[in-house]
């Protein structure tokens, strides 16, 4: 790759994540300032809550470690078990709980007169804390063989018999399945939680249709979350196809075309969390109300310098 090209890649990296960052510290803080006033969290504030957390500290650590390899090219990141492991668990996390918000959403919103269903649909929010340290747990179990078990040591040829010179190379078999092996069932239960609340959406449209009723306010917010839904389908399909390509070494990590990739794997926790502010009412109230006070701000500032000039021109004319 070009350096210049590479040199545009890596800051349209840089600004991408940087975007991701403050897009999920904005859900972070507008959720703080409700926990702060109500002195508790709903269900799906607390998932909203780890699920931009987790993004947040991934993308943190994609800044850092983007930033640190821009002036510090020959260190190898992908060969730390440490930070590889850090780094598939804030992945591994981010999208357990982008799922488990898919479940839930599924299971509050479709009616399906099953007796099993609605045992779960009365019952799930009372089981929300335990189905975060679940998808913690998970998100752990899965991180660790990758962590550890996808490297093997590389003889280097020295020229002193009695010096023995390792370097760690990925075995990309083992990191292929490892990974498809974690990915798998967050990916099938997002699938199955869209598709059961397409149905029953759709359903649901047929009998008001039926009836004559239409513009109903709770099917359109039904629709906007099922719209978030889906998104996060399509954009976890399209995650999974391009770490899929790295994972089998069809993109090398030392390959420039790996900037490319990152900027790819980094639109989705992004896309995601600003779809999610344009869906959920109270994000988007926030959002505009935080738009009108920095217009407002804005506006008053260019109103006191205005008054400054005013102020100084007359000045100048009563001296002369």
């Amino acid at each position: 790759m070009d350096s210049s090209l590479h040199i545009i890649f890596t800051s349209l990296l840089i600004v991408e994540i940087s975007l991701g960052i403050m897009i999920n510290a904005f859900i972070v803080i507008v959720i703080c300032i409700e926990w702060k006033k109500l002195r508790q969290l709903h269900s799906s504030d607390q998932i909203l809550l780890c699920l931009a957390l987790s993004r947040l500290f991934l993308l943190l650590m994609a800044l850092s470690i983007t930033i640190f390899l821009t002036f510090f090219p020959h260190l190898e990141f992908h060969s730390n078990e440490f930070g590889l492991l850090v780094r598939l668990f804030f992945s591994y996390s981010s999208i357990w709980f982008g799922t488990l918000l898919s479940v839930f959403y599924c299971i509050k919103i479709s009616v399906y007169h099953n007796t099993l269903f609605m045992y779960v649909k009365t019952r799930i929010s009372k089981w929300v804390p335990w189905l975060i340290a679940g998808s913690l747990l998970a998100s752990l179990s899965s991180s660790l063989p990758l962590g550890w078990c996808v490297f093997t040591e590389n003889k280097l040829d020295s020229s002193n018999d009695t010096l023995h010179v390792f370097s760690k190379v990925p075995n990309f078999g083992n990191l292929f399945l490892i990974y498809n092996f974690g990915s798998s069932p967050p990916l099938i239960l997002c699938c199955v939680s869209v598709v059961l609340l397409i149905k029953s959406l759709w359903s649901h449209t047929r009998q008001m249709q039926e009836i004559g009723s239409f513009g109903n306010p709770n099917l359109e917010t039904h629709f906007r979350v099922l719209k978030s839904m889906a998104c996060f389908f399509f954009l976890y399909v399209f995650y999974y196809i391009i770490v899929n390509l790295t994972t089998t070494g069809v993109v090398k990590h030392d390959s420039p075309w790996i900037i490319l990739c990152s900027i790819f794997t980094s639109t989705t926790p992004s896309l995601h969390s600003a779809i999610l502010i344009f869906t959920i009412s109270k994000f988007r109230q926030a959002f505009q109300n935080f738009f009108c006070l920095h217009h407002h701000f804005t506006q008053e500032v260019k109103s006191f310098n205005e008054l400054s000039n005013t102020a100084h021109l007359k000045c100048l004319e009563d001296r002369d």
